[in-house]
């Protein structure tokens, strides 16, 4: 498709011509949804709307006496009804017509349900995916008639430190102790290959900052950023001269997810992930790797600073009263499987010699 054509054409689309569907299924159990119509299933929407300010909207549709379960989601949201009649549940109770705004804040407990003809609403949200716009991974809980924080911070740093175990067992960190490591060829590669991840880290930091929007989140953002800067320059000098360039599949692959839930996801989830994965594995990565690599300034920095990167995102999280650590327990578990999943293959490339 054109875009440029696009925008200087009027394009209508009708109600009815964007896909439907009416239910999730979350961890096992179907959940019904009513009609879910997601404008970004419509490639001119989608076009149309800012990737950005990565705006989402879907029609929304109950009919008389159909339920839409109590439920909550890690971003905030705003339904409004257009046609019809339907009745607001949760922690506030209410009737809705049309021309009623609901603004739902993230973590709020809330459902509907149609009453008379049913009704007809607009579902936005402004920051992340939409809410169902991935049927497999919807961003809600169900099932949930008090505040969903039955999680706490302290859960979240339990599971932190059961997956940091688990990641210090992975095939990177076996590599120590190895007699790998007295072979100064591994040694090399291994530097190049952190060398690749080094430099796109930068760029994740940099897409965090863009991408923040809480001015709190975004000061936070910039601070971490602030110490990080250059730290891929470091680590360059360190390296006898031997240029970056490495391109790997399975690195560029997973940094760039990295950089799309900078970009999409919400400002508590991008939280974790850099400061207790991405600082959490670097910490272990450094201070296992530290004393084979002595004359190395970067290795020095981050057996340090990466600890400190970590207790910045426990004590900004710790000051938060709005967080759905449900939500941050799942983001925790996919970045240490992606993070995971890049270390073991710069122990790979490392052990291999595929590159130069």
């Amino acid at each position: 498709m054109n875009l440029n054509n696009f925008k200087k054409t009027v394009n209508v689309v009708r109600r009815a011509d964007i896909p439907a569907f009416t239910e999730v299924k979350i961890h096992g159990i179907t959940e019904s949804l009513g009609i879910i119509k997601d404008f970004r299933k419509v490639e001119h929407l989608a076009d149309f709307i800012p990737g950005q300010s990565r705006l989402s909207l879907s029609w929304v549709r109950l009919e008389n006496g159909e339920i839409l379960k109590n439920h909550h989601h890690p971003t905030s949201s705003m339904i409004i009804v257009c046609e019809g009649k339907g009745e607001l549940r949760g922690d506030q109770q209410c009737t809705l017509k049309a021309g009623d705004i609901v603004a739902v804040p993230a973590g709020a407990i809330h459902g509907f349900c149609g009453i008379g003809q049913g009704f007809w609403a607009l579902s936005l949200q402004f920051e992340g995916s939409g809410l169902y716009e991935n049927p497999e991974q919807p961003r809600v809980g169900f099932g949930l008639t008090s505040a969903p924080n039955s999680l706490t911070l302290e859960d979240l740093i339990i599971a932190q430190n059961k997956a940091t175990d688990i990641y210090s067992k992975s095939e990177l960190l076996q590599l120590v102790g190895s007699a790998a490591l007295k072979d100064e060829s591994i040694k090399a590669r291994l530097l190049d290959a952190l060398q690749c991840w080094s430099d796109h880290f930068q760029r994740i930091l940099y897409t965090r900052v863009t991408f923040a929007k809480q001015p709190l989140y975004k000061q936070l953002a910039i601070k971490h950023l602030s110490e990080e800067v250059g730290h891929h320059d470091i680590l360059h000098s360190s390296r006898d001269g031997r240029p970056r360039g490495l391109q790997d599949a399975t690195i560029d692959g997973a940094a760039a997810w990295f950089i799309e839930q900078m970009i999409f996801l919400s400002d508590a989830e991008r939280t974790v992930i850099i400061h207790f994965v991405l600082e959490g594995s670097s910490l272990v990565f450094s201070n296992a790797f530290k004393d084979y690599f002595e004359d190395s300034q970067y290795f020095s920095i981050h057996s340090v600073a990466d600890e400190d990167h970590f207790q910045m995102g426990v004590d900004f999280l710790e000051k938060e009263n709005d967080v759905n650590y449900e939500i941050l327990h799942e983001v925790l578990d996919k970045a240490w499987a992606m993070i995971t999943l890049l270390c073991d293959r710069m122990a790979e490339l490392a052990l291999s010699g595929e590159h130069k």
